[in-house]
Order: C-alpha cells, then structure tokens, then sequence
C-alpha cells in the first residue's frame, strides 16, 4: 500500500525505492546482518586477514611458554568481545538513527 500511495503522490519508481521500500528492508534485515558480521569475526579470518592468524599464534605461544591456558585464551575472548560489542554498538546506533528517522511504523 506504501508503495502505491507512494506513486499516486507523484513519486518516481527510484524517489519509491528510496524513500518506501530501502528503509523498511534495512530495518528489517539489520539483526541478520548483524549476526552475519559477527560470525566472520568469529570463523573466518576475512575481518583480520594477517593479523588474525599472528593474533591467536602468539595466544598460543604465551600459553604454551607459560602454561597459562586460561589466561591467555580469556585474553582472547575479551578482545573478541571488545569487537562484538562495537558492531553491535553500531548497529544498534544504525537501527535508532533509522528509526529516528523513518518513524517506528517501519
């Protein structure tokens, strides 16, 4: 209905995409989104390429000089929290300023 309401306005075919139908796709999709960036963070070394595989070999290494698994590996699931909270902090700022935006409707 928004889109027929929409063109009856006077709107063209990409003012409707624009302003109708992006808005209510990227609310919607953005928890998916979300979770689908958080998962390469976790399983793929897309995010951190290098840095990634020389991060958990060094994790490893001080674990295994130290004998201190626990720690070490703690260690790294507080950087990986560190990293899930900012993406989630920033789709949660995304999803507000949409909705600020586009009203709650959506």
């Amino acid at each position: 209905y928004e889109t027929e309401a929409a063109v009856v306005q006077g709107l063209n075919k990409r003012q409707v995409f624009l302003w109708i139908i992006l808005p209510q796709v990227l609310l919607s999709s953005i928890p998916a989104l979300t979770n689908q960036v958080i998962n390469n963070l976790k399983d793929s070394t897309i995010v951190f390429l290098i840095q990634y595989t020389e991060f958990f070999a060094r994790i490893q290494e001080v674990a295994a000089t130290s004998f201190k698994f626990f720690h070490a590996y703690l260690f790294a699931a507080i950087v990986y929290l560190i990293g899930v909270t900012f993406i989630v902090g920033l789709t949660r700022f995304l999803e507000h300023r949409l909705l600020r935006h586009y009203g709650q409707g959506y």
